[in-house]
């Protein structure tokens, strides 16, 4: 029995794991969900976008001069049109950090170093 639990809780596992898309997997157009939740301390407030909050990819580029490729996001669900974040750095695996940052019409920027481009990302494929 214990056997058959462990088993099935390492599949779920990596199911949802497997649903991750890689940073270089994304597509400009697509709609993707965040996998975890992201906090902004924005003048002593925090805003935080839940997991599972839905995005659109509306840009992708490479920065070569910063070593960076630069994700623009358009939160679809979002109240906070004028706010603007400094950048955080979030935890997108166990090994990869990104930089994220909030820009006005809720935009979110997510800056990956080019060595961690072929990575997985912050997001879920949507479905």
């Amino acid at each position: 029995m214990k056997l058959i639990t462990l088993l099935a809780m390492s599949l779920f596992a990596s199911m949802s794991y497997a649903n991750t898309i890689g940073w270089n997997n994304q597509k400009v157009g697509l709609k993707y969900s965040l996998k975890k939740k992201v906090d902004f301390q924005i003048n002593e407030n925090s805003i935080q976008f839940p997991k599972n909050t839905t995005v659109e990819l509306i840009e992708s580029s490479e920065l070569s001069m910063i070593k960076v490729h630069l994700f623009k996001y358009k939160i679809l669900e979002c109240s906070k049109k004028d706010v603007e974040s400094e950048l955080e750095l979030v935890e997108s695996t166990a090994e990869t950090t990104v930089g994220v940052n909030l820009v006005k019409n809720c935009t979110l920027e997510v800056f990956v170093e080019l060595k961690d481009y072929k990575t997985k990302s912050l997001f879920t494929a949507r479905k």
